[in-house]
Protein backbone atom coordinates (compact mmCIF):
# COMPACT_ATOMS: atom_id res chain seq x y z
CA UNK A 1 0.00 0.00 0.00
CA UNK A 2 1.36 3.66 -0.85
CA UNK A 3 0.41 6.50 0.89
CA UNK A 4 0.40 9.83 -1.30
CA UNK A 5 0.76 13.28 0.08
CA UNK A 6 -0.54 16.74 -0.73
CA UNK A 7 -1.43 17.37 -4.67
CA UNK A 8 -2.11 15.24 -7.35
CA UNK A 9 -0.05 11.86 -7.09
CA UNK A 10 2.38 10.09 -9.99
CA UNK A 11 1.58 6.36 -10.61
CA UNK A 12 4.35 4.22 -9.20
CA UNK A 13 4.22 2.03 -12.06
CA UNK A 14 5.62 5.02 -14.54
CA UNK A 15 8.54 4.44 -12.42
CA UNK A 16 10.88 1.32 -13.13
CA UNK A 17 13.68 0.81 -11.26
CA UNK A 18 16.31 -1.57 -12.05
CA UNK A 19 18.00 -1.88 -8.75
CA UNK A 20 16.22 -3.08 -5.54
CA UNK A 21 17.63 -0.65 -2.99
CA UNK A 22 18.89 3.43 -4.50
CA UNK A 23 20.40 5.31 -1.73
CA UNK A 24 20.50 9.23 -3.38
CA UNK A 25 22.09 13.05 -2.11
CA UNK A 26 22.04 16.08 -3.89
CA UNK A 27 24.33 16.23 -6.45
CA UNK A 28 24.65 20.52 -6.84
CA UNK A 29 28.00 19.88 -3.99
CA UNK A 30 26.00 22.04 -1.57
CA UNK A 31 26.31 20.16 1.70
CA UNK A 32 28.55 16.79 2.10
CA UNK A 33 26.82 14.34 3.99
CA UNK A 34 28.42 11.36 5.71
CA UNK A 35 27.47 8.25 3.83
CA UNK A 36 28.14 4.46 3.94
CA UNK A 37 31.66 3.12 3.17
CA UNK A 38 30.47 0.50 0.25
CA UNK A 39 32.37 -2.47 2.55
CA UNK A 40 32.16 -5.15 -0.63
CA UNK A 41 33.64 -2.26 -3.27
CA UNK A 42 37.22 -2.82 -4.56
CA UNK A 43 38.10 0.46 -6.64
CA UNK A 44 41.06 -1.56 -8.26
CA UNK A 45 39.34 -4.12 -10.21
CA UNK A 46 37.54 -4.16 -12.89
CA UNK A 47 34.21 -2.88 -12.40
CA UNK A 48 30.80 -3.43 -13.33
CA UNK A 49 28.06 -1.02 -14.64
CA UNK A 50 24.53 -0.72 -13.24
CA UNK A 51 21.86 1.07 -14.83
CA UNK A 52 20.65 1.98 -11.46
CA UNK A 53 17.86 4.46 -13.38
CA UNK A 54 16.74 5.07 -16.87
CA UNK A 55 16.68 8.32 -18.16
CA UNK A 56 12.80 8.15 -19.10
CA UNK A 57 12.64 8.29 -14.93
CA UNK A 58 14.95 11.30 -14.29
CA UNK A 59 12.26 13.52 -16.75
CA UNK A 60 12.37 17.05 -15.15
CA UNK A 61 15.11 15.91 -12.14
CA UNK A 62 16.42 18.98 -10.14
CA UNK A 63 19.52 17.25 -9.56
CA UNK A 64 18.68 17.27 -5.80
CA UNK A 65 19.35 14.18 -4.14
CA UNK A 66 19.28 13.04 -0.07
CA UNK A 67 19.34 10.46 1.70
CA UNK A 68 18.58 10.02 5.66
CA UNK A 69 22.13 8.21 6.17
CA UNK A 70 20.37 4.94 7.40
CA UNK A 71 20.50 2.62 4.86
CA UNK A 72 16.09 2.57 5.09
CA UNK A 73 14.60 5.95 3.83
CA UNK A 74 16.09 7.63 0.52
CA UNK A 75 14.62 10.60 -0.98
CA UNK A 76 14.38 11.80 -4.66
CA UNK A 77 13.02 15.12 -6.24
CA UNK A 78 11.20 15.76 -9.05
CA UNK A 79 10.20 18.95 -10.48
CA UNK A 80 7.92 19.56 -7.74
CA UNK A 81 7.65 16.24 -6.46
CA UNK A 82 9.25 13.73 -4.13
CA UNK A 83 9.08 10.10 -3.37
CA UNK A 84 10.40 8.03 -0.37
CA UNK A 85 12.02 4.88 -1.12
CA UNK A 86 12.94 1.79 1.42
CA UNK A 87 15.72 0.12 0.50
CA UNK A 88 15.47 -2.51 3.20
CA UNK A 89 11.83 -3.86 1.79
CA UNK A 90 12.62 -2.58 -1.63
CA UNK A 91 9.25 -0.19 -2.16
CA UNK A 92 7.66 2.99 -1.95
CA UNK A 93 6.38 4.48 0.22
CA UNK A 94 5.20 7.85 -0.81
CA UNK A 95 5.11 10.41 -3.75
CA UNK A 96 4.06 13.79 -3.28
CA UNK A 97 3.46 17.11 -5.86
CA UNK A 98 4.63 19.49 -3.57
CA UNK A 99 3.00 22.71 -5.91
CA UNK A 100 6.97 24.15 -5.79
CA UNK A 101 10.16 23.58 -7.43
CA UNK A 102 13.10 22.58 -5.48
CA UNK A 103 15.38 25.54 -4.60
CA UNK A 104 17.90 23.38 -2.34
CA UNK A 105 19.25 20.62 -1.10
CA UNK A 106 17.13 18.07 1.36
CA UNK A 107 17.62 17.55 4.99
CA UNK A 108 16.76 14.35 6.72
CA UNK A 109 16.17 14.16 10.37
CA UNK A 110 13.99 11.64 12.39
CA UNK A 111 10.98 11.25 10.96
CA UNK A 112 10.69 14.86 9.22
CA UNK A 113 12.80 16.61 5.88
CA UNK A 114 13.38 19.82 5.53
CA UNK A 115 13.90 22.02 1.85
CA UNK A 116 12.92 25.07 -0.05
CA UNK A 117 10.27 25.27 -2.31
CA UNK A 118 10.07 28.24 -4.91
CA UNK A 119 7.10 29.41 -6.36
CA UNK A 120 7.16 31.04 -10.09
CA UNK A 121 6.52 34.33 -10.93
CA UNK A 122 4.18 34.95 -13.85
CA UNK A 123 4.44 38.69 -15.03
CA UNK A 124 5.59 40.87 -12.65
CA UNK A 125 4.56 38.73 -9.98
CA UNK A 126 7.59 38.64 -7.28
CA UNK A 127 8.67 34.59 -7.12
CA UNK A 128 8.71 33.27 -3.74
CA UNK A 129 10.50 30.79 -1.63
CA UNK A 130 9.16 28.91 1.08
CA UNK A 131 11.17 26.25 4.37
CA UNK A 132 9.19 23.31 3.93
CA UNK A 133 8.15 20.29 6.38
CA UNK A 134 7.35 16.55 4.99
CA UNK A 135 6.48 14.07 7.15
CA UNK A 136 8.78 11.03 6.11
CA UNK A 137 5.85 8.94 6.98
CA UNK A 138 2.99 9.87 5.15
CA UNK A 139 4.67 12.65 2.44
CA UNK A 140 2.11 15.36 4.14
CA UNK A 141 3.81 19.60 4.43
CA UNK A 142 3.86 19.68 7.91
CA UNK A 143 4.73 23.31 7.71
CA UNK A 144 5.27 25.65 5.12
CA UNK A 145 6.78 28.92 5.88
CA UNK A 146 7.73 31.97 3.16
CA UNK A 147 11.68 33.10 3.89
CA UNK A 148 11.48 36.87 4.31
CA UNK A 149 13.83 37.36 1.79
CA UNK A 150 16.01 40.67 0.80
CA UNK A 151 14.42 42.86 -1.76
CA UNK A 152 16.50 41.66 -4.86
CA UNK A 153 16.08 37.85 -3.86
CA UNK A 154 12.44 38.12 -4.54
CA UNK A 155 12.34 40.38 -7.92
CA UNK A 156 10.31 37.94 -10.96
CA UNK A 157 13.34 39.15 -12.96
CA UNK A 158 16.50 37.96 -10.90
CA UNK A 159 17.76 34.58 -11.70
CA UNK A 160 16.29 31.74 -10.02
CA UNK A 161 18.07 31.68 -6.19
CA UNK A 162 19.36 28.37 -4.63
CA UNK A 163 19.89 27.80 -0.82
CA UNK A 164 21.67 25.49 1.07
CA UNK A 165 20.69 24.17 3.92
CA UNK A 166 22.50 22.43 7.28
CA UNK A 167 21.88 20.70 10.91
CA UNK A 168 23.34 20.08 14.04
CA UNK A 169 20.84 18.67 16.34
CA UNK A 170 18.37 20.79 16.30
CA UNK A 171 19.39 23.79 14.80
CA UNK A 172 18.82 24.09 10.76
CA UNK A 173 21.15 27.16 8.97
CA UNK A 174 19.41 28.26 5.28
CA UNK A 175 22.25 30.15 3.65
CA UNK A 176 20.81 32.21 0.19
CA UNK A 177 23.23 31.85 -2.53
CA UNK A 178 22.70 36.20 -2.29
CA UNK A 179 23.40 36.28 1.72
CA UNK A 180 20.42 35.94 3.71
CA UNK A 181 20.93 33.49 6.35
CA UNK A 182 17.76 31.88 8.53
CA UNK A 183 17.60 29.70 11.43
CA UNK A 184 15.09 27.38 12.18
CA UNK A 185 14.73 25.22 15.38
CA UNK A 186 13.26 21.72 14.35
CA UNK A 187 11.91 20.83 18.29
CA UNK A 188 9.98 24.33 18.36
CA UNK A 189 6.09 24.22 17.94
CA UNK A 190 4.98 25.32 14.48
CA UNK A 191 4.87 28.94 15.30
CA UNK A 192 8.35 29.55 16.45
CA UNK A 193 10.13 27.29 13.72
CA UNK A 194 12.42 30.20 12.54
CA UNK A 195 14.58 32.35 15.63
CA UNK A 196 16.58 34.54 13.79
CA UNK A 197 17.64 36.22 10.64
CA UNK A 198 21.08 38.05 9.39
CA UNK A 199 23.10 39.50 6.68
CA UNK A 200 26.45 37.98 5.78
CA UNK A 201 26.49 41.02 3.36
CA UNK A 202 27.15 39.75 -0.32
CA UNK A 203 26.58 37.21 -2.88
CA UNK A 204 27.97 33.48 -1.94
CA UNK A 205 30.89 32.46 -4.04
CA UNK A 206 31.92 29.61 -2.60
CA UNK A 207 30.09 26.30 -1.98
CA UNK A 208 29.52 26.31 2.24
CA UNK A 209 31.30 24.29 4.42
CA UNK A 210 29.47 22.86 7.73
CA UNK A 211 31.68 21.91 10.00
CA UNK A 212 31.40 21.16 14.48
CA UNK A 213 29.43 24.62 15.36
CA UNK A 214 30.09 26.74 11.78
CA UNK A 215 29.41 26.98 8.79
CA UNK A 216 32.42 28.89 6.08
CA UNK A 217 31.84 30.32 3.24
CA UNK A 218 33.32 33.18 0.60
CA UNK A 219 31.78 35.85 -0.54
CA UNK A 220 31.53 38.43 -3.53
CA UNK A 221 33.28 40.94 -1.25
CA UNK A 222 36.37 39.06 -0.90
CA UNK A 223 35.67 37.64 2.49
CA UNK A 224 35.53 34.68 4.82
CA UNK A 225 32.31 34.80 6.64
CA UNK A 226 32.03 32.04 9.54
CA UNK A 227 29.33 31.84 10.66
CA UNK A 228 27.88 29.66 13.96
CA UNK A 229 24.93 27.45 14.71
CA UNK A 230 24.18 29.09 18.03
CA UNK A 231 24.61 32.06 19.74
CA UNK A 232 26.59 31.50 22.86
CA UNK A 233 25.92 33.71 25.71
CA UNK A 234 25.17 36.68 23.52
CA UNK A 235 21.80 38.15 22.69
CA UNK A 236 21.83 37.60 18.74
CA UNK A 237 24.16 35.42 16.49
CA UNK A 238 27.33 37.76 15.29
CA UNK A 239 29.70 36.03 11.75
CA UNK A 240 33.13 36.57 11.85
CA UNK A 241 34.16 38.35 8.76
CA UNK A 242 37.84 37.67 7.33
CA UNK A 243 38.84 39.81 4.66
CA UNK A 244 41.24 37.56 1.75
CA UNK A 245 43.26 38.79 -1.24
CA UNK A 246 41.09 37.17 -3.97
CA UNK A 247 37.06 35.89 -4.58
CA UNK A 248 37.40 32.75 -2.57
CA UNK A 249 35.41 29.55 -4.88
CA UNK A 250 36.04 26.66 -2.35
CA UNK A 251 37.10 26.73 1.74
CA UNK A 252 37.04 24.22 4.01
CA UNK A 253 38.38 23.39 7.63
CA UNK A 254 41.02 21.18 7.98
CA UNK A 255 40.81 18.01 10.62
CA UNK A 256 42.59 20.86 13.08
CA UNK A 257 40.56 23.40 12.98
CA UNK A 258 42.53 25.82 10.64
CA UNK A 259 41.14 26.99 7.19
CA UNK A 260 42.39 26.67 4.07
CA UNK A 261 40.94 28.16 1.19
CA UNK A 262 41.11 28.78 -2.44
CA UNK A 263 40.31 31.78 -5.00
CA UNK A 264 39.07 32.64 -8.75
CA UNK A 265 43.34 33.46 -9.61
CA UNK A 266 44.34 30.29 -8.61
CA UNK A 267 45.99 30.41 -5.00
CA UNK A 268 45.16 28.20 -2.07
CA UNK A 269 45.98 29.46 1.30
CA UNK A 270 45.30 28.42 4.68
CA UNK A 271 45.13 30.66 8.20
CA UNK A 272 45.56 29.71 11.36
CA UNK A 273 42.66 28.85 13.43
CA UNK A 274 43.44 30.99 16.17
CA UNK A 275 44.42 34.61 15.33
CA UNK A 276 43.51 33.82 10.76
CA UNK A 277 47.28 34.73 9.96
CA UNK A 278 48.76 32.87 7.18
CA UNK A 279 50.46 29.30 7.01
CA UNK A 280 51.55 28.51 4.04
CA UNK A 281 49.52 29.33 0.86
CA UNK A 282 50.54 27.31 -2.66
CA UNK A 283 49.68 28.23 -6.32
CA UNK A 284 47.74 26.11 -8.99
CA UNK A 285 47.76 27.71 -12.82
CA UNK A 286 43.86 28.48 -12.83
CA UNK A 287 40.77 28.88 -10.56
CA UNK A 288 40.45 26.78 -7.54
CA UNK A 289 37.10 24.44 -8.08
CA UNK A 290 37.21 22.26 -5.15
CA UNK A 291 38.95 21.97 -1.87
CA UNK A 292 38.84 18.04 -0.48
CA UNK A 293 40.71 16.79 2.64
CA UNK A 294 41.77 13.44 3.04
CA UNK A 295 44.42 11.44 5.50
CA UNK A 296 47.27 12.51 3.46
CA UNK A 297 46.98 15.57 2.65
CA UNK A 298 44.69 18.34 0.88
CA UNK A 299 43.63 17.88 -2.76
CA UNK A 300 42.92 20.33 -5.08
CA UNK A 301 40.72 20.85 -8.03
CA UNK A 302 41.75 23.16 -10.23
CA UNK A 303 39.79 24.58 -13.55
CA UNK A 304 44.13 24.16 -14.91
CA UNK A 305 42.98 20.72 -15.45
CA UNK A 306 44.76 19.36 -13.08
CA UNK A 307 44.30 18.22 -9.17
CA UNK A 308 47.28 18.31 -6.49
CA UNK A 309 47.52 16.58 -3.73
CA UNK A 310 49.13 18.72 -0.88
CA UNK A 311 50.44 18.64 2.62
CA UNK A 312 47.82 20.10 4.51
CA UNK A 313 50.82 21.31 7.42
CA UNK A 314 52.91 22.87 4.72
CA UNK A 315 51.28 23.81 1.35
CA UNK A 316 54.29 21.56 -0.21
CA UNK A 317 53.16 19.83 -3.24
CA UNK A 318 53.12 15.86 -2.77
CA UNK A 319 51.82 15.28 -6.35
CA UNK A 320 49.91 16.89 -9.67
CA UNK A 321 48.40 15.29 -12.14
CA UNK A 322 46.80 16.38 -15.32
CA UNK A 323 42.88 15.46 -16.48
CA UNK A 324 41.38 15.08 -19.62
CA UNK A 325 38.87 17.94 -18.89
CA UNK A 326 38.59 20.51 -16.24
CA UNK A 327 37.25 19.41 -12.65
CA UNK A 328 33.99 20.45 -11.65
CA UNK A 329 32.73 17.81 -9.39
CA UNK A 330 33.85 16.91 -6.32
CA UNK A 331 36.00 13.82 -6.04
CA UNK A 332 34.83 10.62 -3.99
CA UNK A 333 37.37 9.92 -1.00
CA UNK A 334 37.65 6.00 0.05
CA UNK A 335 40.35 4.19 1.71
CA UNK A 336 43.53 6.08 0.11
CA UNK A 337 41.75 6.42 -3.42
CA UNK A 338 39.97 9.56 -5.04
CA UNK A 339 37.26 8.47 -7.79
CA UNK A 340 37.26 11.67 -10.08
CA UNK A 341 35.01 12.72 -13.33
CA UNK A 342 35.13 15.33 -14.98
CA UNK A 343 31.74 17.14 -15.62
CA UNK A 344 30.33 16.06 -19.24
CA UNK A 345 32.93 13.17 -20.04
CA UNK A 346 32.25 9.83 -20.28
CA UNK A 347 35.57 8.40 -18.55
CA UNK A 348 35.95 8.80 -14.19
CA UNK A 349 39.55 7.85 -12.87
CA UNK A 350 40.53 6.35 -9.93
CA UNK A 351 43.51 7.57 -8.55
CA UNK A 352 45.57 6.20 -5.80
CA UNK A 353 46.39 9.46 -3.34
CA UNK A 354 49.52 8.27 -2.25
CA UNK A 355 50.97 8.57 -5.78
CA UNK A 356 48.63 10.14 -7.91
CA UNK A 357 48.71 7.24 -9.98
CA UNK A 358 45.80 5.93 -12.19
CA UNK A 359 44.75 2.27 -10.94
CA UNK A 360 41.00 2.20 -13.20
CA UNK A 361 38.89 4.05 -14.89
CA UNK A 362 35.19 4.03 -15.29
CA UNK A 363 33.08 4.27 -18.53
CA UNK A 364 30.03 5.14 -19.40
CA UNK A 365 28.08 4.35 -22.52
CA UNK A 366 28.05 5.73 -25.91
CA UNK A 367 26.80 9.23 -25.93
CA UNK A 368 26.39 9.18 -21.87
CA UNK A 369 28.35 11.66 -19.71
CA UNK A 370 28.41 12.32 -16.10
CA UNK A 371 26.19 15.43 -14.45
CA UNK A 372 27.32 15.29 -11.17
CA UNK A 373 29.06 14.30 -7.73
CA UNK A 374 29.34 10.67 -7.54
CA UNK A 375 28.68 8.99 -3.86
CA UNK A 376 28.87 5.63 -2.04
CA UNK A 377 25.63 2.82 -1.38
CA UNK A 378 26.29 -0.73 -0.85
CA UNK A 379 28.88 -2.07 -2.99
CA UNK A 380 28.82 0.51 -5.45
CA UNK A 381 29.83 4.07 -6.15
CA UNK A 382 26.85 5.99 -8.05
CA UNK A 383 26.96 8.64 -10.55
CA UNK A 384 24.18 10.86 -11.68
CA UNK A 385 24.80 10.25 -15.68
CA UNK A 386 23.07 12.24 -18.78
CA UNK A 387 20.97 8.62 -19.25
CA UNK A 388 19.87 8.31 -15.59
CA UNK A 389 21.83 7.40 -12.36
CA UNK A 390 24.52 5.13 -13.15
CA UNK A 391 26.71 2.40 -10.32
CA UNK A 392 29.86 0.95 -10.61
CA UNK A 393 30.33 -2.44 -8.29
CA UNK A 394 33.06 -4.84 -8.03
CA UNK A 395 30.36 -7.99 -6.82
CA UNK A 396 31.10 -10.88 -9.11
CA UNK A 397 27.72 -11.59 -11.11
CA UNK A 398 25.88 -8.05 -10.22
CA UNK A 399 25.04 -6.48 -13.44
CA UNK A 400 26.46 -8.82 -15.26
CA UNK A 401 24.33 -7.71 -18.44
CA UNK A 402 25.85 -4.53 -18.44
CA UNK A 403 29.19 -4.22 -18.92
CA UNK A 404 32.24 -1.58 -18.87
CA UNK A 405 32.14 -0.73 -22.44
Amino acid sequence: MFIFGVGRAKSISSISFIFSAILFLQTNCIIASPLYDAPGLDLTVPLNRCVLIKESDKDGVDSFFASDNISKLTGFSFEGKLFLYDAADSRFLWITELGLQIASNILFKENSMYLIGRSEAGGNKEKKYFFNVISNLTGLTNRRIELNLSKSLSNANEANEVFFLGIKKERIIVLSGKGDVFFFDSAAPADRLQTEKLRVGKTITSSPFFSGDNLIVGTSDNKIVIIPFERGAATRITTTQISVSGTVSAVVYTHEGNIIYGDRAGSVVALDKANKTKLWKFRAGAAITDITQTTLGTLISSSDNYIYLISTMSGRRLWKKRMTARVFSKPLIREGFAVVANLYEAEAEVIELKTGRTVNRLFLDKEDVFEGDGFLFSDSVVFPTLKGLIGFTSMPGKCANDSQR
